[in-house]
């Protein structure tokens, strides 16, 4: 585990290193504005107004500001480090149930993906929200490990119970995270219990579908009386253009991973014939959040980045 995080680390520090000092882009100077008022007031404060989304990551990057100084360096160092934590920790957790071969070619395929290296330098929430999910995810798969200590399962649920609303005060995609993560929580229970389920589920098919049914109206129904669909219908003007373009995001995993993406079915395939448990939940999570962000309006390869680390696992 540790020489995976070491050489993929590495590999993130000499790529990002070079693009460090890069001129500052508009949705910096949001965060490192508001930084700098909440250095001299208290609140992320611009001239008369605020800025207040993400505002947590904003007072890291104060945090960071006031500590090393005034600096765009200094401001992308959160962006830099939570990186490098999401490529430590997909080494960790691929090492421990793939091996080490699979640990170290994840690791490295994230840590050398250019979106980990633009995000890395980037001062915005994506890399500590895709870090926040990651655990999420971990949480939750090893809260659901045969052969746990009940105290121990609830301490990995409890972790993720609290790392969650952290990553939805980053961002709304959160939602679709969190959808991602049960789907593949049900995809592990149904994988431990279908013998006992699968002749449950013949016997009592009437019932369970209409359990099913109900489960999906209930669904719909809490999406529409939050608005939540139409959040999801709505994308800013720059973005406008690619509301209907539901291949977005295969183009662009096409682009960042040209030698493997178009192989990831049969990458998928392979990885659950080999570690069956692991590899089903890692392609179920990052699989649903792709589809869920494809059909979504509002499209960017960054919104959809914490579903790489997994993609970066069944890969590896």
């Amino acid at each position: 585990m540790v020489v995976a995080g070491f050489l993929s680390l590495i590999a993130l520090w000499l790529a990002a290193s070079s693009v460090l000092k890069h001129p500052p882009l508009y949705d910096e100077l949001l965060h490192v504005l508001s930084a700098r008022g909440v250095i001299a007031t208290g609140g992320p404060a611009i001239l008369d107004g605020a800025y207040t989304r993400a505002e947590l990551f904003t007072r890291v990057v104060a945090f960071a500001m006031n500590w090393g100084g005034d600096d765009l360096r200094t401001a992308r160092i959160p962006s830099l480090l939570s990186a490098a934590a999401l490529v430590l920790l997909t080494a960790a957790w691929t090492t421990r149930h793939a091996g080490f071969l699979a640990g170290i070619a994840a690791s490295l395929l994230l840590a050398l993906t250019t979106a980990t290296i633009g995000l890395a330098v980037f001062v915005r929430f994506y890399t500590l929200h895709a870090l926040a999910m990651m655990v999420v995810y971990v949480a939750a798969y090893e809260a659901l490990a045969p052969g746990r200590s009940r105290p121990l399962r609830l301490s990995w649920a409890l972790l993720g119970v609290i790392v969650l609303p952290f990553a939805w005060e980053l961002q709304m995609t959160t939602l679709i995270a969190g959808g991602a993560a049960f789907a593949g929580v049900v995809a592990v229970l149904a994988f431990d219990g279908w013998g006992r389920l699968g002749p449950l589920l013949r016997r009592h098919a009437v019932a369970y579908g209409v359990l099913a049914v109900l489960v999906v109206v209930g669904v719909v129904a809490i999406v529409h009386s939050l608005g939540l669909l139409e959040k999801a219908t709505r994308a800013p003007l720059w973005a406008a253009g690619r509301s209907g373009d539901f291949a977005f995001y295969n183009r662009a995993l096409g682009s960042e991973w040209p030698m493997f993406w178009p192989l990831f079915p049969l990458a998928a395939m392979a990885a659950i014939a080999g570690f069956r448990r692991f590899a089903l939940y890692c392609t179920v999570v990052s699989i649903a959040a792709i589809a869920v962000h494809s059909a979504s309006a509002a499209k960017a390869l960054r919104y959809a980045y914490y579903a790489l680390p997994l993609l970066s696992a069944v890969i590896g």
